[in-house]
């Protein structure tokens, strides 16, 4: 394939073979739950813990990474998501793919975030943006994320959901926008889409700041994590020539630099080292095959991560004060996986796998060609009864 071809050939969105992406789906959640009790450790209570100490001084220290890891696990599933869904952008019709993916999404994210609302009005918790109490306007808001957009200060009523925000906008910008470019150059979407990300960090930049919107800055800064995923599965199925990889490639490594700069990241400055790790881990992972990807705890946290993002800040922070001075910290972090485990599988039963069935029946027909009606009886063709007239073979 020439090095400078824009469209090596038509691209028919077909599957990618990610073996690995069990494993993938697994350490993404166990990193997104340890960066959460690592920020509740370091900057909520400030207090030490064994496990804690040993990862910031490999992975951090030595490694380079972000403190407690962050956005590594974010990144990951971020990824995972512009790598595995790009195909479907392609080969679905585009009502059809969103109602399918905003619809599976949606359910779930609706029911954690009504338990959210319960456990503040009744005062178990506060909000994840500082609130003890929100208002009807402010709970209804959130399930449709309008709380982080709330000015001057927003509402994080379930604050893991921004992550849902930043796919949803991305799933917007690929199939509602950029669906000409998808079908025709791919290549140019992750492109465009870096192009937009800047504008939208130069604009919170240089305006005043009461015509800020905050949020798109966060947005902006994690999109180049789906779009590298995007950028993955351009090259695997060799869509486009080396080069032009390379320049939307070059444009994620950009956003990221303005974002560090700007400071719209807010765990330290390690985030283009870290969606650097992470391209290699998915690289590297997505291919392997071996048994691991089968093993039980891996195949329970891959088919239930989803119900662990959004639950796991639900349950640790009031379960480990209440626990850890009877158990100590260990056991309480041990008290809260066992609630967690338990949480989730309820979660996964009674809401995931029937929203799922249940948006699968919705959506499948969206963009169907509609089928010809049968003919009748009487309507036949001159060619068949052409065909009855001709002499029938004798049986041998």
């Amino acid at each position: 394939m020439p090095p400078l071809t824009l469209v090596a050939r038509p691209p028919d969105g077909h599957r990618v073979e990610l073996v690995g992406a069990n494993l993938l789906r697994a350490f993404g959640a166990i990193v997104v739950i340890y960066a959460h009790i690592g920020f509740f450790f370091g900057d909520t209570l400030h207090v030490n813990w064994w496990l804690m100490t040993g990862v910031e001084k490999v992975l951090v220290d030595s490694g380079g990474l972000n403190k407690y890891l962050s956005f590594l696990g974010v990144a990951v599933f971020m990824m995972l998501t512009g790598m595995l869904l790009t195909g479907s952008m392609i080969r679905q019709h585009p009502g059809r793919f969103l109602a399918n993916r905003v619809g599976r999404l949606l359910p779930g994210l609706w029911v954690a975030v009504a338990i959210a609302v319960v456990l503040i009005r009744t005062g178990f918790m506060g909000t994840f943006s500082g609130q003890t109490t929100i208002t009807d306007a402010q709970a209804a808001l959130s399930f449709v994320f309008g709380g982080f957009f709330i000015k001057p200060n927003d509402v994080e009523v379930l604050g893991v959901t921004w992550t849902l925000l930043v796919q949803i906008v991305f799933f917007v910008l690929c199939v509602g926008l950029g669906r000409p470019l998808l079908k025709r150059a791919p290549i140019l979407v992750p492109i465009a889409g870096a192009t937009l990300c800047m504008a939208m960090q130069v604009y919170n930049r240089f305006v005043p700041e009461f015509y800020t919107v905050p949020m798109l800055s966060k947005v902006a800064a994690t999109l180049p994590a789906l779009f590298m995923g995007q950028i993955i599965y351009l090259a695997w199925t060799r869509s486009c020539g080396w080069v032009w990889l390379v320049v939307a490639t070059v444009f994620q490594a950009l956003v990221i630099r303005m974002s560090t700069s700007f400071g719209d990241y807010w765990a330290g400055d390690h985030y283009l080292w870290t969606m650097v790790v992470v391209t290699g881990i998915v690289l590297v992972v997505g291919r392997y095959g071996g048994r691991a990807n089968e093993w039980a705890p891996v195949h329970w946290l891959s088919s239930r991560s989803y119900g662990v993002y959004l639950l796991h800040t639900l349950i640790l922070y009031r379960l480990y004060n209440f626990a850890e001075p009877y158990v100590g910290k260990t056991g309480a972090v041990l008290a809260f996986l066992v609630v967690l485990v338990v949480v989730v599988e309820v979660f996964h039963r009674l809401v995931e796998e029937p929203a799922g069935r249940w948006i699968g029946n919705k959506t499948k027909n969206i963009g169907a060609p509609r089928k010809a009606p049968a003919p009748v009886a009487e309507a036949v063709s001159e060619e068949a009864v052409e065909r009855e007239r001709e002499p029938v073979p004798a049986r041998s």
